[in-house]
């Protein structure tokens, strides 16, 4: 005989069985990947605008600015900037009920440390979230999308200076007094754990030479700027959802021996899960003291910016999905899954593995959360 459901668990599982009305179905962008135009309308130059093509194989890489003969693939992109409107209305045909892109920072503050923003550069997202909003789709915007303003690097050396905290901050409110009532989900910072390789360059702006605590400086006073940008949001308006975002890197042990399943906690908890905890629930997790103990790591941390943390933690949290790896207690065994097959990029096809990051971000934050960038490369 079966047990009768509680009337509000019946009402659960009725609501899992379809997508809600409000669910936000949609495809994704970013500036410096799609709009081109790199120095009309007084943009600056940022990151991104030095980046090399890659292809399979082959990194992209950073020259020492803009130089000739060198293909910069940013600073045409599919020129969106010019075709946001026909671009939108294909959009619109597939049924788009949301758009994700990010605003290039250096259209804004075209070296990032101005008292006054660009006008141009803010009439451009004016009309370009007001055009969304006529066609159905809500916006969701990335802050900052690897589009850090050079100057910002050349002048005080990335997110290793705390000075870049300001300029975020200041970025930011600018950005979330203009478009109050046209975009209400913002993502503060792109994979914000996406490090290795490039990223630290990107992502961070350190120059060559940086040591690991120049690392986790410039992710402290991120994580810093992240919490003041969330303060500010909410004081602005109650209406303004803030999230984080990953770049999901789950690791599978590469077998059930016990010093491969502690070796793929490890990597998860320091690769991922530091920095949702951090942004998520307000506090250093005792495993990364632990880690900064072990391996010799110190950089500045004050009173003001624990209480910072703790009382302005994100609303959502977002994340990238596109493959998983497995982690091994030997440091020269493989990262590949013997169990997957592998796309022509050289990516892990994982489906359930998608499941699994989700069940496992659910059951450790209890947070709205919203798949920003998902798919095969």
């Amino acid at each position: 005989m079966k047990k009768k459901q509680p009337q509000d668990l019946k009402k659960k599982v009725n609501w899992l069985s379809k997508l809600s009305k409000d669910f936000l179905w949609g495809g994704a962008i970013a500036a410096n990947q799609a709009e081109g135009a790199y120095l009309e309308d007084g943009k600056g130059l940022s990151l991104m605008d030095i980046a090399t093509a890659g292809k399979k194989g082959v990194s992209r890489h950073f020259t020492k600015g803009v130089q000739e003969d060198v293909y910069y693939p940013n600073h045409e992109g599919i020129d969106f900037y010019h075709h946001y409107k026909e671009d939108l209305s294909l959009f619109q045909e597939m049924g788009f009920r949301c758009f994700r892109t990010s605003i290039a920072w250096t259209r804004i503050f075209p070296n990032g440390d101005e008292e006054t923003p660009n006008e141009a550069g803010l009439a451009y997202y004016d009309d370009l979230f007001q055009d969304m909003l006529d066609k159905g789709m809500e916006p969701v915007v990335t802050i900052s999308h690897y589009e850090m303003p050079l100057h910002l690097v050349q002048k005080y050396e990335g997110w290793a200076n705390r000075k870049l905290i300001d300029f975020y901050l200041r970025f930011c409110e600018v950005i979330f007094k203009r478009y109050k009532g046209k975009v209400k989900y913002w993502i503060l910072l792109n994979q914000i754990n996406c490090l290795g390789g490039w990223g630290e360059f990107s992502s961070l702006g350190l120059l060559e030479g940086y040591s690991k605590n120049d690392v986790y400086q410039a992710l402290h006073n991120q994580f810093v700027a992240c919490a003041k940008a969330t303060k500010a949001a909410h004081e602005i308006s109650s209406d303004l959802q803030i999230g984080m975002m990953l770049g999901d890197d789950t690791r599978y042990p590469a077998t059930c021996k016990p010093e491969d399943v502690f070796a793929a906690t490890r990597c998860n908890q320091m690769n991922l899960y530091f920095y949702s905890d951090v942004l998520c629930q307000g506090e250093y997790p005792g495993y990364a003291i632990r880690f900064f103990h072990d391996n010799d790591i110190s950089f500045d941390i004050t009173e003001e910016d624990l209480k910072l943390l703790k009382e302005n933690t994100v609303d959502f949290l977002s994340f990238s999905y596109y493959f998983t790896k497995v982690t091994s207690a030997n440091p020269d065994a493989s990262e590949d899954n013997p169990y997957l097959e592998k796309s022509i990029w050289g990516w892990a096809i994982d489906p359930l593995g998608f499941r699994n990051s989700l069940n496992h971000y659910w059951d450790r934050y209890h947070l709205p959360m919203f798949i920003a960038e998902n798919g095969l490369g």
